[in-house]
């Protein structure tokens, strides 16, 4: 097997170095050595970026260079520049849910705004302003926790109130001091529509086939499905200092077994209508209007009417 070739120059100096009986470094005296040569021009002259001269032969190259702030770039490099912090969005969420803008929340979300992020305090300025004299100025101002998803139930508007919970808004967040929420808040503002949403009431849905009718005049209760009336119920609403509050409104829970954190009463079978203080339940039917404000039924009718009646339903009161 023959022997590896070898560069001729490599050869030749093991040659030289045998003859001379030296070393290599002794070898090197061997050949002429040329004058120093005065410190080197730029024109000639190799630093490294640092300011180091390149290393001349048997000297250890100089470390890779490591760019520092106060180091300047090679040109044609990037300068380095401390990374800075991305900007909180969140404020703009909040303002494109006050402007009802869909499109902008929907982008601000897929940028990785947190959909359940919560309002800063204090709010920005322009946002008080925009609710202020309003019933949600004392939320955006001092309620702290008030997310995307409350605000926009709050406004009622359901389109908006559909987009955040389909990219993740979470419906049962409370605030921190008055454990507020996104259907308390549709509640308050009578928004029947975004009510059923936050309950997950749907065209087709079982709560979306029945509907009470309340006539305070005659002091009946219909119950309808599916647009057939199916119950007719007497009842007994609220006296004259008390009056049952006209309007629309949607069954939000459900008691069987509930007493009145007002007055200290029993209230069975309770139905709350919109998370407000009044509701369905049954109790004594004198003959006229009797209660507190909520709607009496009779005790049968009453059992009855909690048990086939789901979350959500529509409940009118005229």
């Amino acid at each position: 097997m023959g022997l590896p070739s070898l560069p001729l120059q490599l050869l030749a100096w093991a040659a030289i170095c045998l003859l001379a009986g030296t070393g290599p470094s002794q070898a090197t005296a061997a050949f002429p050595v040329a004058e120093e040569s005065p410190e080197p021009t730029p024109d000639h002259a190799t630093s490294s970026p640092n300011g180091a001269s390149s290393p001349s032969p048997g000297q250890a190259p100089a470390p890779p260079w490591v760019p520092t702030n106060d180091t300047p770039c090679p040109d044609g490099a990037a300068s380095p520049s401390t990374p800075q912090p991305t900007p909180d969005l969140t404020p703009d969420l909040f303002r494109a849910v006050a402007a009802s803008d869909i499109p902008a929340v929907e982008n601000l979300i897929s940028a990785g705004v947190d959909v359940n992020a919560t309002l800063s305090h204090p709010a920005p300025d322009d946002l008080v302003q925009r609710f202020l004299d309003t019933n949600l100025e004392f939320f955006v101002r001092q309620e702290k926790g008030l997310t995307p998803l409350m605000l926009a139930s709050a406004m009622g508007n359901p389109d908006l109130v559909k987009s955040l919970l389909a990219r993740g808004a979470r419906r049962h967040a409370v605030t921190q001091k008055h454990k507020t929420f996104a259907l308390w808040l549709a509640g308050r503002g009578s928004h029947v529509e975004v009510m059923q949403i936050l309950l997950g009431v749907e065209a087709g849905s079982e709560a979306a086939r029945y509907k009470i009718r309340v006539s305070l005049d005659d002091q009946t209760a219909f119950v309808w499905k599916d647009g057939v009336i199916q119950q007719t119920i007497p009842i007994s609403s609220g006296r004259k200092k008390f009056p049952t509050p006209k309007g629309r409104y949607v069954v939000t829970n459900k008691y069987k077994d509930w007493k009145s954190t007002i007055y200290r009463v029993k209230m069975p079978y309770y139905l709350r209508l919109s998370c407000q203080a009044f509701g369905l339940h049954a109790g004594a039917l004198p003959g006229y209007p009797a209660s507190h404000g909520c709607i009496r039924l009779p005790p049968k009718d009453a059992a009855s009417l909690f048990a086939e009646v789901p979350v959500g339903t529509l409940v009118e009161i005229e």
